[in-house]
């Protein structure tokens, strides 16, 4: 069993289970510092530097200054993602196998001397339920795990939204791998909330988070972080440009910005009291999914598919489902068997609820194409394979 802190996050970096739906994975915090044509702003918009294809903005980052520029990095920089096609920028950057499915790990000390292992999700950016509102660029998510006197985990606390829950570790779904009960995090669909199971829950969210536990199943890489491998760990800037157009509604969480620093989230500086701060959940027994819903889920569409001139032409029958109050679908298609994103569209459901919805093909062959309903209250159906 390993006992040193890098061995330790090694060993121990979770699995991370995405919905069928997902288009934006965990990767390297360069894939939105480094994105060509991604600008380093001040809170004023005043363009400090941009990211170009043989130079990246991460190099740049520090948390005293800027390396090449004379500016010095306040908390109300950011970097701005330039572009509309957030899920085809994500792509072009997941499709680097340096930058593509990694973890940021780092062991935190409490003062009673606990060591927590922690593992920080970058997500290229975050729509929650596929809905198009709350929308932002970039996000940031995580989890960590309390170790025991014998560098075995106790505790573990999923970060959920603005706060988290906290479980023994024994209620954490874990996956045995090389001798080690791995922890399985289920992000939410969209909005990558860190999910202890899959299905639907309405504790502790603003509107319901999904996970239906069939899209890829994934172990990244650790990323270990130290100020002196990684200082653009400490850059005091927002990862991403979005902000609230009301101070008070983006606190509330009910208009969206983009996440701040990794260290000024409380679980960086202070991981016990973030523990302590975080509820307790009502929770199904390992291996069971959630069932929380705010009502009655609308009843799954009908889908199929065929491959037309290059795209895939998916009809979907959403009467049924309409007429119980759904006014989205949302269609997503991967390679088949592939581990790669999804690409996914929220239709907004016509009257007569019926039509076709086309999407590119990522590559040659067969594709798995799935399709959801969705309630003006999130409320989400089962999710439909099409054939």
């Amino acid at each position: 069993m390993p006992t040193n802190d890098a061995d330790l996050l090694t060993a121990y970096r979770p699995v991370m289970q995405y919905d069928s739906h997902e288009p934006y994975f965990a990767d390297h915090a360069a894939a939105i510092a480094n994105r060509p044509d991604n600008n380093l702003l001040t809170a004023k918009g005043v363009v400090l530097a941009a990211a170009e294809s043989g130079q990246g903005l991460l190099a740049r980052l520090g948390p005293d200054s800027y390396a090449g520029l004379v500016t010095r990095p306040t908390n109300t920089d950011c970097l701005k993602e330039v572009g509309s096609d957030y899920q085809l920028q994500a792509a072009s950057m997941h499709s680097d196998p340096d930058i593509a499915n990694k973890v940021h790990g780092i062991v935190a000390r409490d003062g009673q001397g606990t060591r927590w292992l922690q593992y920080w999700f970058v997500m290229y950016y975050d729509d929650p339920g596929m809905l198009g509102f709350g929308t932002h660029e970039g996000d940031l998510e995580m989890i960590q795990l309390a170790l025991g006197d014998d560098d075995t985990p106790v505790t573990a606390v999923y970060a959920h939204h603005r706060s988290g829950f906290r479980v023994a570790y024994d209620e954490v779904e874990t996956e045995p791998l090389d001798g080690v009960a791995v922890p399985v995090v289920f992000s939410a669909r969209g909005s990558h909330a860190s999910m202890l199971r899959p299905g639907s829950q309405t504790e502790g969210s603003p509107v319901p988070d999904h996970n239906d536990a069939k899209g890829p199943r994934v172990r990244p890489d650790v990323v270990s972080l130290s100020e002196t491998a990684t200082p653009w760990v400490w850059w005091p800037g927002s990862w991403g440009g979005t902000k609230a157009d009301s101070s008070l509604l983006g606190h509330l969480g009910i208009e969206a910005n983009s996440p701040t620093a990794f260290t000024r989230h409380q679980a960086w500086s202070a991981p016990l009291q973030f523990a302590q701060a975080c509820s307790v959940p009502s929770l199904p027994p390992v291996g069971q999914a959630l069932t929380g819903s705010p009502s009655q889920p609308p009843p799954a569409p009908q889908a199929s598919v065929v491959c037309r001139d290059g795209r895939l032409a998916v009809d979907i029958d959403a009467s049924d489902a309409a007429a119980a109050g759904a006014t989205q679908v949302v269609v997503s298609a991967r390679p088949a068997g592939s581990s790669d994103p999804a690409v996914s569209r929220s239709v907004t459901l016509a009257h007569n609820a019926t039509g076709t919805v086309t999407l590119p093909m990522t590559a040659a062959g067969a594709h798995d194409v799935h399709v959801v309903a969705v309630a003006p209250d999130g409320s989400s159906s089962e999710t439909t394979t099409a054939g």
